[in-house]
């Protein structure tokens, strides 16, 4: 039997409520159309996409991913990535 599966527009993410790989790989491209041509975004009838996109962009993983570090320079300690 086939599983009843709602619209995608009444999910909190792409495929389902939970975040996802999809919702981690589509991000950049949204994130990066949104910058480029926001005006465009905010007057289109994608307003689901709207509301992912400004959840991701305020989420902890955003901005963790965003952390900004100072530019390196020959003999600096080392930053580690975890």
């Amino acid at each position: 039997s086939q599983e009843h599966r709602k619209p995608t527009q009444q999910y909190r993410y792409l495929c389902s409520d939970a975040i996802s790989l999809a919702d981690i790989g589509i991000f950049p491209f949204i994130h990066q159309l949104a910058h480029v041509d926001s005006i465009r975004l905010e007057q289109s009838h994608y307003h689901h996409l709207q509301v992912w996109l400004n959840e991701l962009l305020a989420s902890e993983l955003f901005h963790s991913a965003m952390e900004k570090h100072p530019a390196w320079i020959e003999k600096s300690e080392p930053i580690i990535f975890l």
